[in-house]
Order: C-alpha cells, then sequence, then structure tokens
C-alpha cells in the first residue's frame, strides 16, 4: 500500500486504509521520487485540520479566543499607532480606548 501526498494531508492509496499512528515514520512516494522518514504526527494532523476548516469560522469567533491584551501583544507599536488614529478619527477625535499602559518608544 502506498501513502499520497495531497492538499488535504497524507491520504491512503485506493483501498488501503488511513492508518497513522502518532510520531510514525513513512516513505511517501510523490510521482517518482520518494521521500523517506517523513513524520506526521497526530499533532500535524491537527493542525492541518483547524487550517483547512477556519474559513469556516467568523472573524468574530476566532478573536473571542483571545483577550485584547493577547491581540495587543501581536501587533507592532506602529500597526496599534495606525489603529489608535483609526479609532480617534472615527470617533471624531474623542478617544473610547483605554490603554493599560502607555506604548514604548520607538
Amino acid at each position: 500500500m502506498g501513502i499520497q501526498a495531497g492538499n488535504a494531508g497524507i491520504l491512503p492509496a485506493a483501498g488501503g486504509t488511513p492508518a497513522l499512528p502518532s510520531n510514525t515514520s513513512r516513505n511517501v512516494v510523490r510521482g517518482s521520487k520518494r521521500l523517506r522518514d517523513m513524520s506526521y504526527t497526530i499533532q500535524d494532523y491537527q493542525k492541518d485540520y483547524v487550517r483547512d476548516h477556519l474559513n469556516l469560522l467568523s472573524l468574530d469567533d476566532v478573536l473571542k479566543r483571545y483577550s485584547a491584551d493577547d491581540i495587543l501583544a501581536h501587533l507592532s507599536p506602529d500597526v496599534i499607532q495606525l489603529l489608535m488614529q483609526k479609532i480617534e478619527q472615527k470617533n471624531d477625535g474623542t478617544k473610547i480606548v483605554k490603554m493599560a499602559a502607555p506604548l514604548p518608544p520607538h
């Protein structure tokens, strides 16, 4: 039985069974090339599954999982400053966002 690599992860060849135990190394055949010792774990499968289906969730559903502090921690000071300017423009100069701490100097 051969294993084929595809966009949806690793799929069994025609007539095969999809048995991929965690941390199992497989020889993967792609065309005429053989890739040796390719490890595909349960965690790899879970990440691939989420990536393939993330578009089914709304942005609100994804953002609900994170606090404002978590989101801000992943933004650069320049992006935060730009967002603050847009909020001020939208609210006619009235600030509605209260920062826990001032932005660090550049």
